[in-house]
């Protein structure tokens, strides 16, 4: 197996995976480089949510692929798609409630609204 960094990784997506990499049985994915990823999507390349949620799937459906926590990413996936908060906010949800917290505090008035946070106000 055979980590991915995120500069190699957006390089992959964006060339239809055609881009050559060192030959591997698997290839990682961590969930730094999986944030990374849509964030470099989303803000720098402008790219929309629906075509974002589409890679991740992909990802998450590829044979060769090891996302780290993929069971995680997969309940994130999924309520980014139809929320309003950024997609590491969920996964910073589920994540935090699969680790046994009863809540998430944020600032984050669109991740405020999903049922495994509590917003605080400052």
């Amino acid at each position: 197996m055979i980590g991915l960094d995120t500069n190699v990784l957006v390089a992959w997506v964006l060339s239809g995976q055609a881009r050559p990499l060192p030959q591997a049985s698997a290839y990682r994915i961590s969930m730094v480089v999986l944030a990374e990823l849509v964030w470099v999507l989303t803000r720098t390349l402008n790219h929309t949510r629906k075509f974002t949620c589409h890679v991740l799937q992909e990802l998450l459906e590829a044979g060769d692929i090891v996302i780290d926590r993929s069971e995680t990413v997969t309940l994130a996936l999924n309520d980014y798609r139809k929320g309003p908060a950024d997609f590491a906010d969920y996964f910073i949800a589920y994540d935090n409630q699969a680790s046994g917290c009863r809540t998430t505090v944020t600032l984050d008035k669109d991740a405020g609204r999903h049922r495994y946070f509590t917003l605080v106000r400052h």
